[in-house]
C-alpha cells in the first residue's frame, strides 16, 4: 500500500500537515498519518479513543488520521481532507479532553 506511494507524495503530505498545524492551537502533537487503499465512503477519518480502564477514565494523548490513497493524487483534495481531519484532531485533544476532565467518563 505505502510502497505504491512515491517518497515525494509522503513528503508532500508531511509538508501540508506541518503547514496546517500552524493554524491549530499551539503545542498540539502532530497526528500520525496513515494511508489506506480500501474502497470506502470516507476519504479521511480521525481516530481518537477514550474509555474506562481499571475503573478510571483514559484517553489517547494524540490522534491518528487515516486518508484514502486516492486523495493523494490531487493536492487540493488532499489539503481539504487533511484540514478537515486536523480540525477533528484539535477538537478531540482540546475540547473533548476538557469535557472528560470536567464531567468524568460516566457523564461525558
Amino acid at each position: 500500500m505505502l510502497n505504491e506511494l512515491k517518497i515525494a507524495d509522503l513528503q508532500k503530505i508531511d509538508t501540508i500537515v506541518n503547514e496546517l498545524m500552524t493554524v491549530l492551537k499551539p503545542g498540539l502533537p502532530t497526528p500520525k498519518i496513515k494511508i489506506n487503499n480500501q474502497q470506502g465512503n470516507t476519504l479521511g477519518f480521525c481516530h481518537w479513543q477514550y474509555g474506562l480502564k481499571e475503573g478510571k477514565p483514559f484517553w489517547w494523548g494524540n490522534t491518528e488520521i487515516e486518508i484514502q490513497k486516492r486523495v493523494t493524487t490531487d493536492e487540493r483534495t488532499l489539503r481539504r481532507i487533511l484540514a478537515h481531519e486536523l480540525a477533528h484532531s484539535e477538537d478531540f485533544l482540546v475540547n473533548e479532553v476538557a469535557a472528560l476532565e470536567k464531567y468524568g467518563y460516566q457523564t461525558y
